[in-house]
């Protein structure tokens, strides 16, 4: 099957995934147009299959709140993970796991002494954040967000996130000049 730019566009609308197109600068000046990607993939077996089938590299892709065009970050060979989004978060933004919370949980205690309302307070957040823990699901993690002192689940892997202006989203990029047998 020969891969055209036109059946790639056409493999995206009939998939209901979205078709974007890439620009080579950071900014929203268009700048190098001309290619494409397809994003909105449950997972990333739906991105290789579709590679497969249609031409084209997965990839990663960012772009900015308001910005009209996504801009190439490189190839990957997974999914994106809870590091990952990690790793665009400020540093008050953590992964935890129950036994850490404990350990927060006992200094807090120990720092109280003996303000009993204080204490209250600390054991009825602790127990707030054992049932969080309980009802994680067996693809989640526990995330810090130190800027708001909450848990958050997050999905082990997945194929799209935001994090403050930026959206990061895994697909198949597909160049005419390059992809076209």
């Amino acid at each position: 099957m020969k891969h055209t730019l036109e059946s790639f566009i056409q493999e995206t609308e009939d998939n209901n995934l979205r078709l974007i197109q890439i620009n080579t600068q950071s900014n929203d000046y268009p700048t190098g147009l001309g290619s494409y990607g397809a994003i909105g993939f449950n997972a990333y077996k739906e991105a290789e299959d579709f590679c497969e089938k249609n031409g084209g590299e997965i990839c990663s892709f960012k772009t900015r709140q308001g910005h009209t065009f996504w801009r190439k970050e490189g190839n990957v060979y997974s999914p994106f993970s809870y590091e990952d989004y990690l790793d665009k978060c400020n540093d008050n933004v953590n992964y935890t796991t129950l036994s850490e919370e404990t350990e927060s949980f006992w200094s807090a205690v120990s720092n109280a002494k003996d303000d009993f309302e204080h204490l209250k307070v600390i054991v009825e957040k602790h127990q707030k954040t054992i049932d969080f823990f309980e009802n994680l699901k067996d693809n989640e993690v526990g995330i810090y967000n130190g800027n708001s002192d909450t848990l958050e689940s997050c999905k082990q892997e997945f194929m799209q996130f935001s994090e403050d202006v930026y959206t990061y989203s895994i697909g198949v990029y597909f160049n005419p000049k390059f992809h076209t047998k």
